[in-house]
């Protein structure tokens, strides 16, 4: 609580403190502080930092559990009548769902150890009421208040960072998959299986089975609303930090070697 009260006041204004939680998932537990954006609304938890393991243990696990979900999703177009070629990742990785489906098993994964320094981090993704809190904000097509704002690009992002002001800004790679592990080692932070019942995680298979009377492709791929009574969080109390909509992180991309470590 002393920590909390001294970050509340080097804060200042633009951020009110909100309550403390604790939230547990995946064998880890944790006691969070939440703070509110005074210009946006945004609900925002302060991560202790420390150090970690970046990477996959495990590769093989997790390519093995990707190619069950995509199965799984696939099965599920044609019971509805569609061909598997209609598949979102066959357009996007220009392959077919034969292909995605008959990956070789990837080599062991490494991993390097990353000290993290404490930062506040979206308690999901960025709405698009919270986007369109500014009146100067890029203009980009939404779904929704409730709804995550896509359709953004890079420069956007960056625009509206600028505009939001107060110090907030991406996250790094290191910093996002941090907060997506929440201490956990594992190939997702609830375990090595996909969420196939859409739980914790949203696959695009959730957001087609919202909208049942639609057939447009284009249309089924919208990412759902992010609701406080909805998927479980990880031990951080971060909802859809896996699933749903694509989110930025500020780093180029780059080889795990070139990975800053602090």
């Amino acid at each position: 609580d002393d920590v909390i009260e001294v970050v509340a006041a080097r804060l200042g204004p633009a951020f009110r403190f909100l309550h403390t939680r604790s939230y547990e998932a995946g064998g880890e537990r944790h006691r969070i502080a939440a703070f509110e954006h005074a210009r946006t609304r945004m609900v925002l938890h302060l991560l202790p930092g420390g150090r970690f393991r970046m990477g996959l243990r495990d590769r093989a696990a997790a390519a093995r559990a990707g190619n069950a979900a995509i199965h799984h999703e696939v099965s599920t177009l044609e019971r509805v009548g569609l061909q598997a070629a209609s598949h979102p990742l066959a357009s996007i990785l220009k392959k077919t769902p034969q292909e995605l489906l008959s990956n070789p098993e990837a080599p062991p994964g490494k991993t390097i150890e990353v000290q993290v320094a404490p930062f506040l981090i979206g308690a999901g993704e960025v709405l698009q009421r919270e986007w369109q809190a500014l009146s100067a904000a890029p203009r980009v097509q939404g779904y929704g208040a409730a709804y995550p704002q896509t359709n953004v690009h890079f420069d956007h992002t960056l625009a509206w960072l600028e505009l939001v002001g107060d110090g907030l800004r991406l996250t790094s790679e290191a910093e996002f998959e941090y907060a997506a592990r929440a201490g956990t080692t594992t190939s997702f932070w609830w375990g090595e299986e996909p969420d196939l019942a859409g739980e914790r995680s949203v696959y695009w298979l959730h957001a087609m089975a919202a909208r049942p009377r639609v057939r447009s492709i284009n249309e089924w791929f919208v990412p759902l609303p992010v609701l406080p009574q909805g998927r479980a969080p990880n031990a951080f109390g971060l909802v859809d930090i896996l699933g749903n909509a694509w989110e930025w992180c500020a780093d180029d991309p780059h080889p795990q070697a070139k990975t800053p470590r602090d």
